[in-house]
């Protein structure tokens, strides 16, 4: 299954039900290009993340960090860290994504293996992902065992939710080790808790008024800081500027009444912030090598 766009609230985090109660994992193929934005937006969710790299190179950006990853190599992202996924090359990047909720993982609540090898993981802030590079011996096995769950969730064989479960518990417990050994090791740089919540606040804000006129002031005013500190800080974490993500994110939304409704472009144009319909269809065209009107005619 491909997936095309990413559904978040205003506080970024994903809306995206991931499996059922049931058997709470998702396991999908996402191509970049064929992606609304031609990337993955920042986004987070209590899911952990298991991603690797089926086609042309994909750049993985974690907090204010970010890694290009081949063919063959994944990545594990720990729970509630904000990330995003680019084309490295410029168009193209071609990853499976499995979604595990992590009740999957503890089983019943107090159980030993909550407590000793699943929470201490997610509660490591110092670790918020972990790059498997395919170097190791068990980085490969980790990868395999990536594709083993993506294969068995495909086929959906009898029994299939029981093989999925066990192949992840066998990662996740080398998952447990390899950071245990890597306990007192250079960390990764991660945001305080202060700048994840400033940061939050800044795309709640974006989220909210995206259809207004917004200025740098009433942003900067948001988490009360200048609107030069306000510029540098946003781009700092989020490896843009607070106009290119607040046009991107307008692109976004639009595209979503795009394809929603049968609203001509100048009132998709205008719901979403954009003061002319022209200045509009350049910036779509610009984001999407096509106009509105093509782009909708295309998905429909």
């Amino acid at each position: 299954m491909q997936v095309y766009s990413i559904p978040i609230n205003s506080d970024q985090r994903e809306i995206t039900h991931h499996g059922t109660s049931e058997f709470p994992i998702a396991v999908y193929e996402t191509d970049l290009e064929k992606n609304v934005l031609g990337y993955v937006p920042w986004h987070w969710h209590e899911e952990i993340q298991f991603c690797y790299v089926v086609g042309e190179r994909v750049c993985f950006h974690i907090n204010h960090q970010k890694v290009v990853l081949e063919k063959d190599q994944g990545i594990f992202i720990s729970s509630n860290i904000l990330h995003m996924a680019t084309p490295a090359d410029g168009k193209g990047g071609v990853y499976v994504c499995m979604d595990v909720d992590p009740a999957l993982l503890r089983g019943f609540g107090g159980s030993v293996i909550a407590r000793r090898y699943v929470n201490p993981v997610l509660e490591n802030k110092n670790r918020p992902c972990l790059y498997l590079w395919g170097k190791d011996g068990w980085e490969r096995e980790a990868v395999a065992s990536m594709k083993t769950v993506y294969d068995l969730y495909r086929k959906k064989g009898e029994g299939y939710e029981m093989d999925i479960t066990i192949a992840l518990l066998s990662l996740w417990k080398e998952l447990y080790l390899r950071i245990r050994e890597m306990a007192g090791t250079d960390a990764d740089p991660v945001m305080t808790g202060r700048d994840n919540e400033r940061i939050k606040q800044i795309l709640s804000y974006i989220h909210e008024h995206f259809s207004e006129k917004i200025t740098l002031e009433q942003i900067a005013g948001q988490v009360n800081v200048s609107r030069n500190e306000c510029c540098r800080f946003f781009k700092r974490y989020m490896g843009c500027s607070i106009f290119t993500y607040l046009m991107d994110y307008r692109i976004l939304k639009s595209t979503e009444l795009l394809l929603a409704t049968d609203w001509p472009v100048s009132m998709v144009a205008s719901s979403c912030g954009f003061h002319t319909a022209s200045y509009y269809i350049e910036q779509f065209r610009r984001k999407r090598n096509a106009t509105p009107g093509e782009y909708r005619s295309g998905r429909r």
